[in-house]
């Protein structure tokens, strides 16, 4: 088998090879300048497909690097180039890339894939390889390779599938006769030859043999100059079958009209890449005047072969110049081609393969749809709606469609509801669905728009859509209504004070009384915002308030105070409790600021004189790492006042956040103030700084930028020095490991890494804390050998012996003993893995809460006992008591009843004879016996019954805090009540020792006390760890000094010893709100990020309310999102152990306009049709959205819009979606609408006609596009052409002979329909059209081609 890849229309395609070959050489902007990518490396490798030990592919791999240390998005281009230097290939990919990592790319060139169609492309090939960076939508050259003189062949791959054999009938030779018979033979976009088609005529009844031949290397085969008549056909390939028997039919004749090819053809129409597209069409003339005439004039019956049911049928009217029928699903296919009509002449019936679709489109609609409305309170008026809908498609196969549709108040416009639903249907199946029940808000006309959506590809595409209207009344007494009530401004007035007596108001507040047509208490919140351009000021608040339909509500603003003289603009607005928008007012006033006024604060003006940056090598590693910059700050005052500057740093290749630094600094206007201030990277990199200026109001005042500062990373980036080690990546995982409901698990995943390129010993240690009490549990360590920035993946976990919340440190040390790096994970709550494992009946119990306290010789023990069971169980609980000294004093076991995770507070009490330290454990069992889980106290001291003269600590209690706010425990109270029982009283001397990890005590602590009888002491301690960061043991004794001092005998009455695990307490600074960042250009929908600006410590604690009911805790920085436009006020809140701070932060958030998604259109039209359009837009939820099409000659409103164009022409329509609150977003598109010719509507003419007798001819037209018709007759007779502007005409034919007569209706746009009627002396009688040209096969699609590109599958 042997077979060819030429295109059927080269000249057409040729011209694609151009557009490609200008797109390849289409100039890029130069090197950023401030990063630097290249092409590291790169290799290729050739290899033979196809195994005839030739290459046909070459693989290129290549490695583009970055010197930032950041993420790079590049693209790589490829050109492909024959020796002669001409364009034939290429591909292009976008890639990221990281600095320190090695990103392998790769890029395969296939021969097939050549574009030059003029030659056999076999090389030699030069290729071109192209690295760009990608950064903001812009696209600069950075580094480039060529690979020269790389020979590769075409590939002799024979593919595999079912071989198509395409048929027409038409003129190859100069004769003009349609009588050629063409064959096609190929396999999607490969020609075939050798392909045997035998041919047979039938004469009379019989079948007679006219010849065979075999197709040639174009996969071609011709029958020239046969005779009229009805042929068959067969074709076989290398002895096996191809097709089914196929019939075609020749007619020519010497006159034009009469001359009539045919064609039936597939092939890739749509430029799809499926080959799934079927063409039909005929070939009239005989090619001598205007030529051929190719048109659609055929009418098309396709089956499935399988079962002979029809798929479709469709017919052309000659306007156009093939019958498509596009996207036939894969399968054979059988056809009938017949000439105008399914009446006229066979000329075709034959067989066709579909190779499959790509494009799923099949065309979708609503079949049926209806609504149904409920009237739940029987007043007849309907409370709701649900709306039942049948949407179908053409294809019989299954489609996944959405359908969306939306609620409209039909009398405001505003937008109410929404939904959309996935479903699949069937075009052999009935699909009915139906949508929730909508539950008006209110009583209004409500319109319901549906739009029907096939979602089968990758994009979405409108189908079809309906649209109703129903009035509505909302039942407030329904449990699925929400009725919304009616707020509004009843009145209001406004109240200005001028207080330096010049005649003009110095400040304002405002009186409002807000009401509400509910006979009801509604909560609503009131908004002001002010503003003054000529003063640049602007202010806001906002008030809650609660009122009643049945009062009269009177509130008032806060006094307004200006901050400059001008014009200042009030806006008020009112929401519900749902923050629904119900009323406004506005008013302009105007004040001046009052410069002598306690509580007016006018605002000056402040700006940066001058500035200047140095870099510095701050580490001594010869490499800068710190940035200085100097700056002159000025102000119009001649005063002295403070300014706030910060600097926000940003890496430079990606505009990505790096860090900040701020300050206050004083100065004076009739002074020269040069300031510093520095940061150093940690990092090696390129920055941007960002300097903002602030008065002593928190009001901008100017800024400026330095950009592409680089700096080095501090200690051992590259220069002598230390080397730097580091985790690349630390995560953790916590899980339920035996599967009881309880995570009881955390495990540990680490990469260390380090800059040296060597191998370095590095220690990783885990300590583990009671989160609760500050205590240290346990500890970990593990020695790792790394080498540079290797992968290297280690892996640790814990378990717990105990339910609770524990605190994890994990610290990185290098083999010097330098601490590196180090990880906290905090508040991880894990339980004891059960013994069981939890098969069958078995759950998990365990206890929830264990407490004891002690009043003398009694010991209280309390516990909580807990089960994951559903339901009821029996617990038992060991209860065992020892001595210091393991004695054992009490062994006893109690039942109990316990339901899932309720309170079940059990106590036990126990009395001790002997003075002296005791413990207790305690067991858990559950019903079937087995040990749940353990408990064991710490040493307790019991007075014992023996003594007349006792004290105790009657409660001792330790709150461990973290005090500087590093979330490290660094501070605890110790809390005693001691309680006495003697005969007078007691002389007492409580002593707290405190001891580091060695027991060597650290601090103590004394103080003496005297107690009556039955009186109780309270006394606290309050230590913090100034020493180190260590585990702090805590030892309390009371002492009785029975001789009043301790010189003589002293019985120790209780004592108390436990150890905390504590970090070393840093006093800090005492700190002040500096600002708010991230404040200056804000709009709704916009997720920004805001810094708190502290100064003096960043140690604190810091809350946030963001005045839209958004709370975020303890959090420097935060990310928030306004949901809607207006004037907000942010509270910020700081705090640590020693002091706390707030202030408030104005926020003007700006609208964001809705953005237009998708218009969906049709850009070519016809005039006189009723044309579609629908939008796709997008905007914030809290804003509702009109749509507005404006027309050449008239307005639409709504998503959907159908409109008629009356002539032809370009005419340019807009799309405008408007938002409440003003935004508006408009988009335009030209439509150009194709003029129509006329259509006959009338056609009468005389049966008959006599020499000398007038003849009456009546003829009517209309016109699509409403265009004034001309009438023409030319009646064959030599006469001139009649023009008439009614169609009717009356003529006289001089001789008797037979006239051809050609009759046209053209409308003022030059559109024309002709008909040529011939009328004998004695007989009026209306010929059949027919006729024919000639011209090869190839030639004949190569003429379709001009008309429909036929692009072929590159490989």
């Amino acid at each position: 088998m042997s077979l060819n890849r030429n295109l059927i229309s080269k000249q057409v395609l040729a011209w694609v090879a151009v557009f490609a070959l200008v797109l390849s050489i289409l100039p890029y902007s130069v090197a950023d300048q401030t990063s630097d990518e290249y092409f590291e490396s790169w290799s290729y490798e050739l290899s033979d497909t196809d195994g005839d030990d030739q290459y046909d592919t070459v693989l290129f791999t290549f490695d583009p690097n970055t010197n930032v240390s950041d993420y790079v998005d590049v693209e790589v281009n490829m050109n492909v180039r024959d020796s002669d230097g001409n364009y034939v290939g290429g591909d292009n990919e976008d890639y990221e890339i990281y600095w320190t990592e090695e990103d392998s790319f790769e890029m395969e060139w296939f021969v097939d894939d050549c574009d030059d169609w003029d030659s056999d492309c076999e090389g030699p090939f030069n290729f071109e390889f192209y690295l760009y960076e990608n950064i903001n939508g812009y696209t600069y050259f950075e580094d480039n390779f060529t690979e020269s003189n790389i020979s590769l062949y075409e590939t002799t791959i024979v593919p595999e599938g079912i071989i198509q054999i395409e048929n027409g009938v038409f003129s190859d030779d100069d004769d003009g006769y349609h009588n050629d018979i063409a064959f096609l033979s190929h396999m999607k976009d490969y020609e075939i030859s050798n392909v045997t088609i035998e041919l047979e005529r039938k004469v009379g009844t019989q079948w007679v043999d006219v010849g065979s031949d075999e197709t040639n290397e174009e996969g071609e085969l011709f029958f020239k100059n046969m005779t009229s008549g009805e042929y068959r056909w067969f074709a076989t390939y290398e002895g096996d079958s191809i097709d089914a028997q196929s019939h075609t039919f020749v007619f020519y004749s010497a006159t034009s009209d009469e001359n009539i090819g045919h064609v039936g053809f597939m092939d890739d129409f749509d430029g799809d890449d499926d080959f799934d597209d079927f063409a039909f069409y005929r070939v009239i003339g005989n090619g001598s005047g205007d030529g051929w005439n190719i048109n659609d004039g055929v009418y098309v019956e396709l089956f499935y072969a399988e079962n002979n049911t029809l798929y479709t049928e469709d017919g052309g009217d000659g306007g156009d110049e093939v019958l498509m029928f596009n996207d036939v699903p894969e399968g054979n296919y059988t056809f009938n081609m017949y000439n105008e009509s399914s009446d006229g002449d066979l000329l075709q019936s034959g067989w066709m393969h579909s190779y499959g679709s790509l494009n799923t489109n099949y065309g979708e609609y609503f079949e049926s749809w209806s609504n149904h409305t409920e009237d739940t309170n029987g007043d007849g008026i309907d409370n709701n709606v649900f709306v039942k809908y049948n949407p179908d498609t053409d294809c019989n196969c299954s489609v996944d469609i959405n359908v969306q549709y939306n609620v409209y108040d039909a009398d405001t416009g505003m937008y109410v509801d929404f939904d959309d639903e996935d479903h699949e249907i069937n075009g052999t199946e009935v699909d009915n669905f139906e949508t929730d029940i909508f539950y008006p808000p209110r009583d209004a006309n409500y319109t319901f728009e549906f739009y029907l959506y096939d979602t089968s590809g990758d994009n979405w595409n409108y189908e079809d859509n309906f649209s109703f209207t129903v009035y509505l009344e909302c039942d407030n007494q329904s449990n699925y209504s929400y009725c919304d009530s009616d707020e509004y401004f009843e009145s209001w007035s406004k109240h200005t004070e001028d207080t330096n007596g010049d005649g003009v108001a110095n400040n304002i507040f405002v009186k409002y009384n807000p009401d509400t047509d509910c006979n009801c208490s509604v909560d609503i919140q009131v908004n002001y915002n002010a503003f003054s351009n000529e003063a640049n000021d602007y202010d806001y608040d906002y008030y809650y308030h609660n009122i009643t339909g049945t009062e009269i509500d009177n509130f008032e603003t806060d006094i307004f105070y200006p901050r400059g003289d001008g014009n200042y603009t009030f806006t008020f607005n009112l929401y519900d409790d749902d923050y629904n928008y119900e009323d406004n007012f506005t008013f302009t006033i105007y004040l001046e600021c009052d410069t002598d006024d306690n509580n007016s604060y006018c605002n000056y003006d402040e700006w940066f004189e001058d500035w200047d940056h140095v870099t510095e090598d701050g580490d001594e590693d010869n490499l800068d790492d710190t940035i200085v910059v100097e700056f002159d700050p000025n102000t119009e005052c001649d005063c002295e006042l403070d300014v706030q500057v910060y600097m926000s740093v940003y890496y430079n290749s990606s505009g990505n956040y790096a860090g900040n630094e701020n300050d206050v600094f004083s100065i004076n206007g009739t002074q020269v103030d040069y300031f510093e201030m520095e940061w150093t990277s940690s990092n090696s990199s390129s920055y941007d700084f960002y300097f903002n200026m602030y008065d002593e109001e928190w009001n901008f005042e100017d800024s400026f930028w330095i950009y592409d500062v680089y700096l080095y990373q501090t200690s051992g980036a590259g220069g002598p020095g230390d080397e730097d080690e580091y985790f690349d990546y630390f995560y953790h995982y916590i899980y339920d490991a035996d599967e009881d409901g309880h995570n009881d698990t955390i495990d540990f995943f680490y990469d260390p890494d380090t800059t040296c390129d060597c191998n370095i010993n590095v220690t990783t240690y885990f300590d583990v804390y009671d989160n609760g009490t500050g205590e240290w549990i346990d500890s970990d360590k593990y020695n790792h050998t790394i080498y540079n920035d290797d992968d290297d993946s280690f892996y640790h976990y814990w378990e717990p012996l105990y339910n609770g919340t524990f605190d994890f440190s994990i610290k990185l040390y290098d083999e010097d003993g330098n601490i590196e790096d180090e990880e906290h994970y905090a508040h991880v709550e894990l339980h004891v893995r059960s013994e069981s494992n939890q098969t069958g009946e078995d759950v998990d119990e365990w206890f929830d809460d264990v407490d004891h306290r002690v009043d003398r010789d009694l010991l209280e023990i309390g516990f909580n006992p807990n089960t994951e069971l559903e339901g009821y169980t029996n617990v038992s609980i060991q209860i065992n008591i020892y001595r210091d000294d393991g004695t054992g004093m009490l062994e006893d076991t109690i039942s109990a009843l316990i339901y899932s995770d309720d309170y079940d507070w059990i106590e036990y009490n126990w009395t001790a004879y002997e003075a002296g330290y005791y413990y207790f454990e305690l067991k858990l069992f559950d019903e079937n016996n087995n040990l749940e889980e353990e408990y064991y106290s710490d040493d307790i001291f019991l007075k014992g019954n023996e003594s007349d003269n006792q004290a105790w600590f009657d409660s001792l209690t330790y709150t461990v805090t973290d005090a500087d706010g590093d979330e490290k425990n660094d501070k605890i109270f110790l809390d005693y009540t001691i309680k006495a029982e003697c005969e007078d009283e007691m002389q007492l001397l409580l002593i707290l020792d405190i001891f580091n990890q060695d027991l060597v005590m650290i601090d103590t602590f004394e103080e003496y006390l005297i107690l009556q009888n039955n009186e109780i002491l309270e006394l606290s301690f309050i230590w913090e760890n100034n020493h180190s960061e260590e585990e702090i043991t805590f030892f309390s004794v009371l002492e009785y000094l029975v001789d009043g001092d301790t010189d003589g005998e002293i019985i120790v009455q209780d004592s108390s010893n436990t150890s905390f695990y504590l970090s070393v307490f840093d006093h800090g600074e005492d700190f002040t709100i500096e600002d708010v960042t991230g404040r200056d250009t804000v709009f709704e929908g916009q997720n920004v990020q805001y810094e708190a600006i502290i100064q003096g410590s960043n140690d604190v604690i810091v809350d946030w309310d963001m005045g839209d009911g958004t709370i975020y805790e303890d959090a420097l920085k935060v990310f928030h999102t306004y949901q809607d436009s207006g004037t907000y006020e942010i509270a910020i809140f700081v705090f640590d152990e020693n002091n706390y701070a707030e202030e408030y932060f104005p926020i003007y958030v700006m609208n964001m306009n809705p953005t237009i998604l998708n218009i969906m259109m049709d850009e070519t039209v016809n005039e006189g049709d009723a044309v579609s359009f629908n939008v796709q837009y997008q905007d914030v939820p809290m804003d509702n959205i009109s749509v507005k099409w404006i027309f050449p000659d008239g307005v639409i409103d709504g998503n959907f819009a159908q409109y008629t164009f009356d002539d032809d022409g370009e005419f340019l329509i807009s799309v405008e979606v408007m938002d409440d609150d003003g935004g508006v977003t408009m988009e335009q598109r030209m439509v150009t609408v194709q003029n129509v010719a006329p259509i006959f509507t009338e056609f009468a003419l005389p049966s008959q006609g006599e020499q000398g007798v007038a003849l009456e001819f009546t003829i009517a037209a209309t016109d699509p596009g409403d265009d004034t018709i001309t009438y023409t007759f030319d009646f064959g007779d030599g006469t001139a052409m009649l023009i008439t502007q009614n169609g009717n005409a009356t003529h006289k034919f001089a001789s008797g002979d037979t006239f051809e007569i050609v009759i046209c209706a053209k409308d003022e746009d030059g559109g024309e329909t002709c008909r040529t009627e011939v009328i004998p002396v004695s007989l009026l009688e209306e010929i059949e059209d027919s006729g024919l040209p000639g011209f090869g096969f190839l030639g004949v699609i190569s003429a379709l081609g001009a008309i429909t590109l036929l692009r072929r599958r590159t490989h």
